[in-house]
């Protein structure tokens, strides 16, 4: 199935190169406890002598989750691959290169300082662990050349994250849905972003925008929020396909701290009808 895979991925990537089209992959941060990464090496992990985790990867209370959230996945031994120069990483951060143009850090904060919880423990228990810094990605520049990643810097941001953030140049995220004020009036994310109408853990724009101006249409605002977005000075701009088809609620991706029915939209194909002539519009002003 992998040989599979691989074989229609590469022609996928050689059609879309082909057509001047980049791919933006995504590396989740962390790693399941049964996944082939930590069997094969579980000395890059925090483990006990039975291979199982000691402490947990999750996030403190926030305004997406009032009990914080529990993702139970083992964290990484800094010190000890930072002995071995990271080369876990390394190999890592090569592989993903060789599949994408462009690669999204999932939870980037974490390389500042992550949440640590103790197994068996809620999230609430957890406490800030200072994570390895620059390093990781010092090593990975000398090694593989100029790094093709954006952050993915949302969440709890500290100045600390932030000067992390800068050390390493990596473009960020600008989420429109996060926006301070009514990004009807104008909306500004830096230039060294990546803005988004929303993310996989977002609401579908319409539906947000049903909420957030209730009276109104919904269609026609999400509409010019998203030509806001594309015509915004960040460095590029995503629309999550549910947004490009003006799909509700229904077509939410997930809902964070919660399990069960996330990561089950598909796309039907009725619902393209007119999307190609609506995107082809809002993507010519920008």
């Amino acid at each position: 199935g992998q040989y599979l895979f691989a074989r229609q991925w590469s022609a996928l990537r050689a059609y879309a190169a082909a057509r001047n089209i980049l791919i933006l992959g995504d590396m989740p941060m962390y790693l399941s406890e049964d996944s082939a990464d930590v069997w094969a090496e579980p000395q890059w992990f925090q483990l006990d002598a039975r291979g199982r985790r000691t402490s947990c990867a999750g996030v403190p209370p926030d305004s997406l989750a009032a009990e914080g959230q529990l993702w139970g996945n083992p964290l990484y031994d800094w010190e000890a691959l930072g002995r071995d120069g990271y080369g876990w990483w390394l190999r890592r951060l090569e592989r993903a290169f060789a599949l994408y143009d462009f690669v999204r850090l999932d939870h980037f904060r974490g390389f500042e300082a992550y949440w640590s919880v103790p197994a068996g423990q809620p999230a609430s228990a957890g406490r800030w662990v200072p994570g390895p810094g620059s390093a990781p990605f010092e090593a990975a520049e000398r090694a593989l050349g100029p790094l093709p990643v954006v952050a993915e810097d949302l969440g709890r941001i500290t100045p600390g994250v932030r000067g992390l953030l800068a050390r390493c140049g990596f473009p960020g995220m600008d989420v429109l849905q996060f926006a301070d004020g009514d990004p009807r009036q104008g909306y500004f994310p830096p230039e060294n972003a990546v803005a988004y109408t929303g993310t996989h853990d977002n609401r579908p724009l319409l539906g947000w925008c049903a909420e957030k101006y209730p009276g109104e249409d919904p269609l026609p605002v999400a509409e010019a929020l998203m030509e806001r977005v594309l015509c915004s000075r960040a460095r590029a701009a995503i629309l999550p396909l549910a947004d490009v088809l003006e799909l509700g609620d229904g077509a939410r991706m997930n809902t964070p701290g919660t399990t069960g029915d996330n990561w089950r939209w598909q796309a039907k194909q009725e619902d393209f009808s007119g999307a190609a002539e609506r995107l082809s519009r809002i993507t010519k002003l920008s």
